[in-house]
């Protein structure tokens, strides 16, 4: 993790490193951190389906329906296809 911690550090507009901490954010439970990280990923590129279906999970796990609806719309409207 502090190889990633680094590269985020060093790079914080390559959001492949920040989608792989929040990834282990989440597999540890850390919701609040998770969400914080993909707010932020969302903000730099909010092309990136994968930041919107995290934050979907995140908001299933945490039992808030419609922010997790709202997310998996969001990706919808981007690219019907998903």
């Amino acid at each position: 993790m502090q190889r990633v911690s680094a590269e985020v550090q060093k790079n914080p507009k390559r959001v492949e490193f920040q989608m792989m901490t929040a990834k282990v954010f989440l597999a540890q439970d850390k919701r609040d951190q998770a969400e914080a990280i993909l707010l932020k990923v969302i903000e730099i590129d909010p092309t990136m389906p994968g930041s919107y279906l995290l934050l979907a999970e995140i908001y299933l796990r945490a039992n808030q329906m419609e922010k997790a609806l709202a997310k998996v719309d969001a990706v919808m409207a981007k690219d019907p296809r998903m």
